[in-house]
């Protein structure tokens, strides 16, 4: 009996070994890009790159990106990014029929600690 309770203790450390493992760490050159004043007479798309770098052994995977309005659209790796590579996010702005003040987010949904990374554009549409 003790050794049923002993092995059982043993296999759920390794466990949380092997699962604390698998979060990947990741430093972001920024998380904000300020558009500042965007001319509605251009209605052109802007876009921004959030650059990464992967500070872990264990590879940053991005599940997932949703986006907090239609005027959004998210470029990224489909692929892990592994140790010492730069990855970057591409993040498009369609200012058409917008007015006014936008804070718009990004929410990433990854292998990180976090599992949610949320990036940020904003600006003014005149």
């Amino acid at each position: 009996m003790l050794f049923k309770v002993v092995a059982c203790i043993l296999i759920t450390l390794n466990l949380n070994n092997a699962f604390s493992q698998e979060k990947a760490n990741v430093e972001w050159e920024k998380k904000i890009h300020d558009f500042g004043q965007i001319n509605a007479k251009n209605s052109k798309v802007e876009f921004e790159e959030f650059s990464f770098n992967v500070k872990s052994n264990t590879p940053f995977v991005i599940h997932k990106a949703s986006v907090s309005c239609g005027c959004v659209k998210v470029e990224y790796p489909k692929h892990p990014i592994r140790r010492g590579e730069k990855g970057k996010v591409k993040v498009y702005y369609d200012s058409k029929n917008q007015k006014g003040h936008f804070d718009k987010r990004i929410f990433l949904e990854s292998n990180v600690d976090k599992e949610v990374c949320v990036l940020r554009i904003k600006g003014f549409v005149k």
